[in-house]
């Protein structure tokens, strides 16, 4: 039985607009459930670094939040600028759950495609990462887990998915993102 009050910690990432110089921002939302915001947490990593993982792995392990967190949950595997994170690397280095919500399946053959180029090693491990349909709030997700059982991601969706479907820390996150993405770029020179 997992508590309503399970402590989330959603991830979304606000990548530099095409054509633009910048860091992509990491956003990190710790919840408890889907009921209240509890912290953020924040990392740059540079747009030439493609693997996520080790930058979103030490603002975790680094972060006050880190004793109490149960999951983490990311909105995207993938972002539009090709940079990506590994769940499985991910849990294994935090020793936490990972599951990344998403819209569409991973379009494997998409990553092939010369300005999100990824490492071959990359593209089967993303290829390989099994997915789970999830309905929830009219809408169909693909769920792909680490580190936690069938069972346990039915029941970890159900408490801490909000009424859109996908969990509320990954929402929040989505939304904190996106606006500290429009922020810097309004800013930028």
């Amino acid at each position: 039985m997992i508590k309503k009050e399970i402590r989330v910690l959603g991830v979304s990432f606000a990548a530099p607009h095409r054509g633009r110089s910048g860091l992509i921002q990491v956003v990190g939302v710790v919840y408890r459930g889907n009921r209240w915001l509890e912290g953020a947490m924040r990392t740059t990593v540079p747009p030439e670094v493609r693997d996520l993982t080790p930058r979103i792995t030490k603002m975790v392990t680094s972060s006050p939040h880190y004793p109490q967190l149960r999951v983490i949950v990311l909105d995207e595997l993938i972002t539009r600028s090709g940079n990506y994170a590994d769940i499985e690397v991910l849990s294994k280095k935090t020793r936490i759950p990972v599951i990344a919500v998403a819209r569409q399946k991973i379009p494997v053959r998409r990553l092939t495609d010369a300005p999100t180029r990824l490492p071959e090693r990359t593209i089967k491990a993303l290829a390989s990462l099994p997915s789970t349909r999830w309905k929830a709030g009219g809408k169909t997700f693909f769920v792909y887990s680490a580190g936690l059982g069938k069972v346990d991601l039915e029941e970890l969706l159900e408490v801490c998915a909000s009424r859109e479907g996908i969990p509320e820390a990954a929402r929040v996150a989505r939304i904190t993102a996106f606006a500290l993405e429009k922020f810097l770029f309004s800013r930028a020179p």
